[in-house]
Order: C-alpha cells, then sequence, then structure tokens
C-alpha cells in the first residue's frame, strides 16, 4: 500500500502541503495491489483524524474521496488563499491487501 501523487511516491507518515491536491489527476491516490478493490467493491476509506475522533470523508465536500480500480482518492476542491485551518490534520487511508486483511497509513497535509 502506498501514496502517489500526480505519480510521485509519497511516503507513509510524510508531512504533503494540502495546497498539492487537487481533484481526479491531481488527487492524492491510496494505492493497494488488491485487485479487487475498491470500486466495485466498495472498499476502502479515507479517515480524517480531529480531535480524537476519526471522521470517513464522503463522496462530496471540500475534500473528498471517490473510489477506482485498486485505488481510492483523497480530492481536494481548495481554491487558491482560502483557509485550510479545518482541513490541515492526520489523514488515515484503510484498503484490503491481496489477502484481504485491511491495511492502513497515514499521512499529514499541513
Amino acid at each position: 500500500m502506498q501514496f502517489r501523487l500526480r505519480g510521485t511516491l509519497i511516503p507513509s507518515d510524510s508531512e504533503l502541503d494540502i495546497r498539492t491536491i487537487g481533484e481526479r489527476n491531481d488527487a492524492l491516490l491510496c494505492v493497494t495491489t488488491s485487485e479487487d478493490c475498491c470500486r466495485d467493491s466498495r472498499q476502502g476509506e479515507v479517515y480524517h483524524i480531529r480531535d480524537d475522533a476519526t471522521v470517513p470523508l464522503l463522496a462530496r465536500g471540500v475534500l473528498y474521496r471517490n473510489r477506482g480500480s485498486s485505488v481510492v482518492r483523497l480530492n481536494s476542491r481548495l481554491t487558491h488563499g482560502a483557509d485550510v485551518s479545518d482541513f490541515v490534520g492526520v489523514y488515515r487511508c484503510c484498503l484490503p491487501d491481496n489477502c484481504g486483511d485491511e491495511k492502513c497509513i497515514e499521512i499529514t497535509l499541513v
């Protein structure tokens, strides 16, 4: 499992400027080797860790997730100059691996 942004590997537990994330081809990808994940099986989720709560991202909003083949995308609709204070923090992506076991990785958006 790994994060990718525009083809570049982003190590788990890294910090990433939230303004570098966009939509579609510019989304932050959370990739698994499981060919059964994620679009058709509806598996895989991205969570925002806030105030000791784990909040799943929905398929709408300023930051939102959508699923594709072996990937969950973290998309951002933040506009240039927008206040990002409500959106920075730790994000956890959880996806099944080839054995069907759920694995999670995290990234901090700053």
